[in-house]
């Protein structure tokens, strides 16, 4: 089967390839974006409330949501890859047969 762009295969309507597994680099660091944005605007409330819940904002709450929401999108994308994995190995053992 020959190889197709991930432009390409947004247009396969018979999903013989999936892009999931080429794009997942990009959703990361998407997420990575949108996790330090939220991270930021985080610091920006919490200083707009008052300067004590802004420092804790900036030292403790921040950098612990940056933690555990890398980690969460981290475990997720590795899940889906897992799934895509999944589907090669049966493929590979139903070819054998």
């Amino acid at each position: 089967m020959e190889k197709k762009g991930v432009v390409k295969n947004l247009f396969d309507l018979s999903f013989s390839e999936f892009i999931t597994p080429k794009v997942i680099k990009f959703l990361y660091i998407l997420c990575m974006i949108g996790i330090f944005i939220a991270a930021i605007m985080i610091i920006i409330n919490g200083f707009n409330i008052s300067t004590g819940i802004g420092v804790i904002s900036l030292l403790i709450i921040a950098p612990l949501y940056i933690v555990i929401g890398l980690f969460a999108v981290r475990v997720w994308l590795e899940l889906v890859l897992i799934f895509f994995k999944i589907h090669d190995k049966i493929d590979k053992i139903k070819k054998e047969d």
